[in-house]
């Protein structure tokens, strides 16, 4: 049985690259985050404010999610479709990837190292593809509890945009 780990404090930083390329940092846009005995959500704001893209020549995206606890379950979408005037992707994802730290139907197993979780996804044909990586924590009971908590507050999560080409 695998030994119950506090989440992180906050939202881990998220980096993203071309296999073989130097990294470039995720933008945060959305969490609900247990810290100090309360949950602190923070909702995207209009219109969004995409980082600048990069280029992926080889098609292969790597995502790093740098912190000491992995996440429960991460989910990568990708839309290629452009954006509104909003800044909200536009349509239905092209691709969606869901990973766990434990086998689950339907999902890629992941497996960090070192501190680091990375998930590797290819990339659809596109001039500029919008990424979103969300990401789960499992919130056991002695954390709340910590906390000063009388019930479960849920999971931690946060979502972070990227955008490609």
């Amino acid at each position: 049985m695998r030994a119950i780990t506090d989440p992180p404090g906050e939202p881990p930083v998220v980096s993203f690259r071309g296999v073989g390329q130097r990294s470039h940092r995720a933008s945060l846009i959305a969490t609900a985050w247990l810290t100090r005995g309360t949950v602190n959500e923070v909702r995207p704001s209009l219109p969004v404010s995409w980082p600048k893209g990069i280029k992926v020549p080889n098609g292969r995206l790597r995502l790093s999610i740098v912190t000491g606890s992995a996440p429960a379950f991460a989910e990568i979408s990708i839309w290629s479709n452009g954006v509104d005037k909003r800044g909200v992707p536009v349509g239905t994802p092209e691709s969606v990837v869901k990973y766990s730290r434990s086998p689950n139907p339907g999902h890629q197993l992941m497996t960090p190292q070192d501190g680091v979780t990375d998930l590797e996804v290819s990339l659809p044909q596109c001039a500029a593809c919008h990424v979103a990586l969300w990401a789960s924590w499992h919130v056991p009971e002695p954390f709340w509890k910590r906390q000063g908590l009388s019930r479960p507050p849920g999971e931690n999560h946060a979502t972070w945009w990227l955008k490609v080409s």
